[in-house]
């Protein structure tokens, strides 16, 4: 609930002028970079993303690579700056047992339960052109559970309609198991029969 509060505050305060635009982008900033409580970073960086690109904040964090945190590679590559910065934010993302931070924050941020994170759905527009993503999406469906796991096999089966040679090279690559591979296959059957 405090995080609609917030959400909606923010939102309201964006809305009211270019000066204040510039207040929020900063204290998001700030609070994403600095803040002590994670889950408080978590959700200023994902309150960040969703507002019109700062141009000041981004060079920011170009010229300030020395504070290389997640949220502003993600926030590089959400606002698709430059390619090199979509790599570097596919080439960071966690992988495997490194995402159970990921998948805590986020449930801990005030999420409905089974939204996924952010981060895996910009992952997921990448996985779309880049094998290196589609790998780490389809290999994220072994490391997470219930209604992330189902979100996660939802996407992947979407992804196996449109393109499935590519996507079972990716889900061979990444060797996931055979119970999985036949629920994704069964979702984009099912999926196609609509």
């Amino acid at each position: 609930m405090k995080a609609i509060i917030f959400l909606t505050t923010v939102l309201a305060l964006s809305a009211c002028s270019n000066n204040n635009n510039a207040q929020v982008d900063e204290y998001l900033y700030n609070t994403a970079n600095k803040a002590t409580n994670a889950v408080e970073r978590y959700k200023a960086c994902i309150l960040l993303s969703e507002l019109p690109p700062n141009d000041q904040i981004i060079e920011d964090i170009k010229n300030n690579r020395s504070n290389d945190s997640t949220c502003n590679t993600y926030l590089l590559a959400k606002y698709r700056i430059d390619q090199k910065f979509t790599d570097t934010f596919i080439n960071n993302f966690p992988e495997k047992d490194a995402l159970k931070p990921l998948w805590d924050m986020h449930s801990q941020s005030g999420y409905i339960f089974g939204i996924l994170p952010p981060s895996i759905q910009l992952l997921s527009e990448f996985a779309i052109q880049n094998d290196d993503a589609l790998d780490k999406l389809a290999s994220a469906i072994q490391y997470s559970d219930g209604a992330f796991s189902e979100s996660l096999t939802d996407i992947v089966s979407d992804m196996y309609i449109k393109m499935p040679k590519r996507v079972n090279t990716s889900l061979e690559r990444v060797s996931l198991n055979k119970q999985e591979i036949s629920l994704i296959k069964q979702t984009s059957e099912y999926k196609r029969n609509l």
